[in-house]
Formats: C-alpha cells, sequence, structure tokens
C-alpha cells in the first residue's frame, strides 16, 4: 500500500455499485411526509428543497422540522453543534415554476390522485435534470399508470416511506418498469 487512502477515505471516489445519498434532493409537496423526507435527506447531507402550494403549509413543514430536530438533538441522535447545519440544508418555496427541480432526486408526495400527479409531473418534467430520478411517494398507485407520458420513464420510481421518515429508516423503492 501506498498510504492511499481506502474505500470511503478521503480524497477516494466510492467503490462501484456502493450507494451514495444524492447531493441534493427536491421534495414537491411538504406535508407530514415530504417536510420528513427532506429532513432525513437532510440528516444524511444531502441540501434539500421542500416545494408548497401555500406559504402555510410550507409554514408548518418548517416547524415540524424545527420540533423533529430538536426531539432528535435531546435525545442525543444528532449532536447539538449540528442542527444549525442540518437546518441550513433545507430550504423552501412556494414558487413551482421557479423552483431548481434539476436535483439528483425530486419526490412527489402530494394527494393519492393520479390525475393530479400526472398534472403535477407534466407541470415539472420540463425543470428536471438529464439525469434527475422522478419519485413518486406511493403506497397504492399504479406506477405504470403514473409513467405513462413521461418523457423518460425509465427514471421513475416508486419512492414508500414509512413514517416518520426521518426516524424510520425503511424506504422500498420499486423502478417503473
Amino acid at each position: 500500500m501506498t498510504g492511499t487512502p481506502g474505500p470511503g477515505g478521503a480524497g477516494s471516489a466510492p467503490e462501484p455499485g456502493t450507494p451514495r445519498p444524492p447531493a441534493s434532493v427536491a421534495c414537491v409537496g411538504a406535508g407530514t411526509m415530504g417536510a420528513g423526507i427532506a429532513l432525513a435527506f437532510a440528516l444524511g447531507g444531502s441540501a434539500a428543497t421542500m416545494v408548497a402550494r401555500r406559504q402555510p403549509t410550507l409554514d408548518a413543514a418548517w416547524r415540524r422540522i424545527e420540533e423533529s430536530v430538536g426531539l432528535l438533538t435531546g435525545a442525543g441522535r444528532v449532536p447539538s453543534a449540528e442542527r444549525e447545519a442540518i437546518l441550513g440544508r433545507i430550504t423552501g418555496t412556494t414558487d413551482l415554476d421557479g423552483a431548481d427541480l434539476s436535483a439528483d432526486l425530486v419526490v412527489e408526495s402530494v394527494a393519492e390522485d393520479v390525475a393530479a400527479k400526472r398534472r403535477l409531473y407534466r407541470a415539472i418534467e420540463p425543470q428536471l435534470g438529464p439525469s434527475t430520478v422522478l419519485g413518486t411517494c406511493t403506497s397504492s398507485l399504479s406506477l405504470a399508470e403514473l409513467a405513462s407520458g413521461l418523457a423518460r420513464p425509465e427514471q421513475f420510481i416508486g419512492y414508500h416511506w414509512f413514517n416518520p421518515p426521518e426516524l424510520v429508516a425503511l424506504v422500498e423503492i420499486v423502478p417503473a418498469g
């Protein structure tokens, strides 16, 4: 060995096939699940943007996130010195058209309604980056039906989070195809 850092060491690239958190995530829908998903990714080191339709929804999401981080800090699961860094990785907006949706991953957590989800996909798809993965937070709708009409259905996944997402380290990921 020459002293070069091994897998995971400073300056080394991850081994091929090694999972890594996305650098950036956008959560379209800032209700209970959207806020929790944004926080879960921020806890893992990702930058997370929440997108809500209304300011009161976004305000409530921020309150839930701050409360959750406080509880995690109080329980010793998050060092208090990291609190501000975690919160600083999360941003929020009510401007869907102006939101940066070129993230590595965009997760929507809107109402369990096929028509509403497909309307949203048509609105946001032009804003997605070329390698962005689009995920839906659903446990009951047909992924094939939701993916139909997408320009890149191969980059569409079902993302079933267990609640609360920031505490339950279990996520079911299902490819649409």
